[in-house]
């Protein structure tokens, strides 16, 4: 086994679709993610917390989409 998760491959897969999307929409979300590209809450979360160390996202503000730090 390659130590590496499922959900890990499904981020790394969606990661640079889901990045564009976001920037387009101007806000971020794990539900967002997981309802546009029909995955789990953990892949998803994986793709919120690789957009926030990347700086394309700002932090968790509570119920509210995260802001988008970069615009189009």
């Amino acid at each position: 086994m390659s130590g590496k998760y499922l959900s890990d491959e499904i981020a790394d897969k969606h990661y640079k679709e889901a990045r564009q999307c976001v920037i387009a929409m101007q806000a971020a979300s794990v539900t967002m993610l997981q309802r546009r590209f029909r995955i789990g809450y953990t892949s998803a979360a994986k793709i919120i917390d690789r957009l926030e160390e990347n700086g394309v996202i700002g932090p968790y503000e509570g119920s509210t989409p995260r802001k988008v730090l970069i615009k189009e």
